[in-house]
């Protein structure tokens, strides 16, 4: 009965750091995807302040030399707020999550999750001590492994759920004949 309840136990340490792993996984293809769509974004606005900055000065140096002054005037300056705007957009936009800590986690969650599975294979001959040896084991890995864990949001926990209801922690005949 002991012995039940100590392999429930590992069982339960296994599915967390399934759910663990496949949420850091997401997490880093989540941010991945944002890190794309803001380099994205930055280089248009980019672009499109240094074309406002040439306009602006070329509408300058015609005001300099009299050319039609009042309208040059008004499109210099709206150009010229343009380019102040997106100037602080841009300053908004340069924090940009790293996607690459998440994808290490989820390495390290991955080795630790095939150490727990090798581990959950030598049960059935474990005696109460080798189990509960294991379990000491388990939990000083995983005190190492979720240290200073990274923030993740409900869509990460969300799609983990998902990967692992569609079997992507499972391995079919064809994996080992491929590999």
């Amino acid at each position: 009965m002991k012995n039940q309840k100590l392999k429930t136990r590992i069982e339960q340490y296994r599915v967390d750091i399934a759910y663990t792993k496949e949420a850091y996984y997401s997490a880093f293809f989540r941010l991945s995807k944002e890190q794309k769509q803001k380099m994205l974004i930055r280089r248009w606005l980019s672009f499109s302040t240094i074309i406002f900055g040439v306009v602006t000065l070329s509408g300058l140096i015609n005001m300099v030399f009299g050319i039609e002054e009042s309208r040059l005037t008004i499109v210099a300056t709206v150009f010229s707020a343009l380019s102040l705007l997106i100037s602080i957009y841009l300053t908004g936009l340069e924090r940009i999550d790293d996607p690459h800590p998440y994808l290490q986690r989820a390495d390290s969650f991955t080795v630790f999750y095939k150490w727990i599975k090798t581990k959950e294979a030598s049960l059935d001959e474990a005696n109460t001590a080798e189990i509960e040896g294991i379990i000491k084991a388990l939990e000083r890995k995983y005190q190492i492994v979720g240290t200073n864990p990274l923030p993740l949001e409900f869509e990460d926990y969300k799609k983990a759920l998902e990967n692992i209801k569609n079997g992507n922690l499972t391995y079919v005949e064809e994996d080992f004949q491929n590999t």
